[in-house]
């Protein structure tokens, strides 16, 4: 890693009438002529005595913007030119594993998004290329360093309560593939806290061989001895708890068809619904599944329904063979139909726990 030395830049001051800003948030064309300030130039952030402007200047040859920052003090009056990004410069890479580090304002390759701490005396910057972000707490008090942080995947915002910047960076898995580590820091660039995700990632993906081994071992149960049977799956959130419990509908055809449906809780699979399936359709709601059997003049629908860690059914509508059919007024529901994936297709499990193809 390279060694980048502090150079503190000093700082252009411009007396200027309290009205720079206008309502709608850009500086006065007046003023801009005055000062010969471009025209182009966009307020970036606001505080209550602090405006930050941001104009973008050229775009270099590395498709990063040349970015020219000034803050304005209403109180004052003062519009100062703190600097001007340079894309060429001698900027560094920083993420999970580095540590905060003091540079210059003149190693900042260019800036995106701008963000005023509460006590108006810091900013932080970020910029991105193609590929990673580079985030800086700037001091507006002089003497006090520019300070990279070790976000590489940029800065999330701030904490709504402690105005805290909370940052991520990506790291690499051995075998391909990335995680993301969060940080929170202070604004003097100290990480007070960070969460790895990996482990989160580790837990899903545990998740996905138990239903994927539970998905094998229905089709098991039914394969006769030329392997051949019939066992598919959908997934739906009965709960709202990012744990998608597994519907297994399995058999040979529509006579013989079932349902199980499971769960995993401290990380074992437990049934909670078992059903015939045969003559049967499924439609998914937000946090139930509307099942639909219609068969030899009969018709019976419910809702599917988590209670007390099972699922259960709440009866909608009932016919018996009684009831000639044209005389029935079939029902109609707007929820989705829900689609089965094959049992030997598990991307539909990574996906519902985001986890990585390895």
């Amino acid at each position: 890693m390279k060694k980048i030395i502090f150079v503190f830049i000093s700082i252009i001051a411009i007396a200027a009438p309290a009205s720079i800003v206008s309502r709608n948030n850009s500086i006065k064309p007046t003023l801009i002529r005055s000062l010969q300030l471009p025209l182009t130039m966009k307020t970036a952030a606001e505080g209550q005595n602090l405006v930050v402007f941001t104009n973008v200047d050229s775009i270099c040859d590395n498709g990063m913007d040349v970015v020219t920052l000034w803050v304005y003090k209403p109180k004052s009056g003062k519009l100062m030119k703190l600097l001007t990004t340079n894309p060429n410069g001698n900027y560094e890479c920083l993420g999970y594993g580095d540590k905060a580090q003091k540079v210059s304002l003149t190693s900042i390759p260019t800036i995106n998004s701008v963000h005023i701490n509460a006590e108006e005396d810091k900013i932080l910057v970020e910029g991105y290329d193609d590929r990673n972000s580079y985030t800086y707490i700037i001091s507006l008090t002089k003497g006090l360093p520019t300070i990279q942080l070790p976000c590489n995947a940029g800065i999330y915002g701030m904490s709504s309560e402690e105005d805290l910047p909370i940052g991520q960076s990506y790291v690499y898995y051995k075998k391909g593939g990335r995680y993301n580590v969060i940080s929170v820091f202070d604004w003097n660039g100290n990480c007070l806290k960070y969460t790895n995700l990996k482990k989160l990632r580790q837990k899903n993906k545990s998740k996905v061989q138990l239903y994927k081994q539970q998905l094998e071992q229905c089709f098991d149960k039914i394969a006769d001895k030329e392997g051949r049977g019939y066992c598919t799956y959908f997934l739906a959130d009965m709960n709202n708890d990012d744990m998608p419990e597994l519907f297994v509908k399995y058999g040979h055809c529509e006579a013989d068809f079932k349902l199980n449906v499971y769960t995993i809780r401290e990380e074992r699979v437990h049934l909670i619904y078992k059903a015939t399936a045969g003559h049967r359709d499924f439609q998914q709601g937000s946090t139930y599944v509307i099942m639909v059997e219609a068969q030899s003049g009969a018709y019976y629908s419910c809702k599917l329904l988590m209670k007390n860690g099972k699922i259960e059914e709440e009866p909608l509508v009932c016919k018996d063979t009684s009831i000639p059919i044209a005389e029935f007024d079939y029902p109609e529901y707007s929820e989705p139909q829900i689609e089965f994936y094959d049992y030997t297709n598990v991307q539909p499990i990574k996906d519902a726990f985001d986890v990585l193809n390895f």
